[in-house]
Order: C-alpha cells, then structure tokens, then sequence
C-alpha cells in the first residue's frame, strides 16, 4: 500500500511532538524518543542530591575553587564554570540535544547548586555498543543559541537486545565544575564517559 507524501509527513510529525511530551512531561505515561535520533532512549529522570560545595563567599570577595580531577568515572565537561551564580544558584539551564535540535533541560535555572538530577539512557539497538550525548548550557530553547560543551560518548556496552543495556547518567555542579557519572543500571558499575565527536546526522 502506498501513501501520500503529505500522510507520510503528518504522521513523523505526529510521532515527534508525542516523544518530547514524554520528555518535558514526566508525569505522562513512559515513551521514549526514536532511538536512531536520540543515540539512546530517555526515560524517567530521578533527582538525588549532589555533594555541597559548601557555603557561599561573602560579596565582595573571591573564592579559589579546587580543580575536581579527571577520573574514568567522573567526567568534567567545564572546569570553571559561569553557570553558577553569585547565590550559588544555576544562572542557565543545563541539558543535552533533543532530536529535531531543541534543547532539552536536565538542571533548570536557579537550581541550587546542591542538586543533581539522573537520566537513564537505554539502548536502542541490538549490540549497541555506545551512546552519544551533546551537553549545552544557556536559557534558550534554540539549540544555536546556547552554548556547547562538546559531545560525549559512554564506550563499551555490554552487548544485548535492544533496551537490554540502561545507563544512568547523573548531571551536576561540584566546586563550580559541571561534571558527568556514569554508570550501568543493572549492576551498578561504574562506566567510563569521554570525549566524543557529533554523530552522523548532528551538527558539530
């Protein structure tokens, strides 16, 4: 059976704004992205807290924050980071590329700090072998608008069906250093993040 060009359009339409509404809607019944867009299907995301960086400084004063080093299970996507403000809130929104290039918020504007939030990826093909994500900040909607801290890819999956492998990735600030962990939801282990280029179909 053949179809219009025009049902055929209509109905990738219909099917992209019912996956963001499962994303911006956590309250709604669990759908998911089309994973061949999103490199990995989002799901419900969990909040948990994230370590205190400790009190605010006084105005009028600086504050040397320790360099948070580089291990296999914590991934620093920005050192020094702009996004916390003086009241040791989020001046911008923290989040990942969504399909159809929006960005979608993990940690939204004025969250303090403290706060963490953990999203869980599943895999969205048989033996996939990664999953690629593109980390921004900014407080536009607009992809272009915001400013991007590279791609990242979590390596070596254990092979399976797909949606077999679920990885939970945990965003947050730690002594002004916007950092990434990983880890495998089964068992708990801990997963390596890296840096990674865009994959096929992505901008840079």
């Amino acid at each position: 059976m053949r179809y219009a060009p025009w049902a055929a359009g209509l109905l990738v339409l219909v099917v992209a704004i019912v996956a963001m509404a499962a994303v911006v809607l956590p309250q709604s019944p669990l759908r998911t992205a089309h994973p061949s867009e999103l490199w990995g299907e989002w799901t419900t995301p969990l909040g948990r807290p994230a370590p205190s960086p400790g009190p605010a400084p006084a105005p009028g004063t600086s504050t040397a924050y320790p360099a948070v080093p580089q291990t296999p299970a914590l991934y620093v996507v920005e050192q020094e980071s702009p996004i916390v403000a003086p009241d040791e809130t989020l001046g911008e929104g923290l989040g990942i590329e969504t399909p159809r290039g929006k960005f979608q918020v993990v940690l939204a504007r004025g969250t303090p700090v403290r706060y963490a939030r953990t999203v869980t990826f599943g895999t969205g093909a048989d033996d996939q072998k990664e999953i690629r994500l593109h980390v921004l900040r900014g407080r536009s909607g607009t992809l272009a608008q915001n400013r991007s801290l590279g791609w990242v890819r979590i390596p070596d999956l254990p092979p399976g069906p797909r949606r077999s492998t679920r990885v939970a990735v945990t965003f947050q600030v730690v002594d002004r250093a916007i950092v990434l962990v990983a880890q495998n939801v089964a068992d708990g282990r801990a997963l390596t993040i890296e840096a990674s280029e865009a994959p096929p179909g992505f901008g840079p």
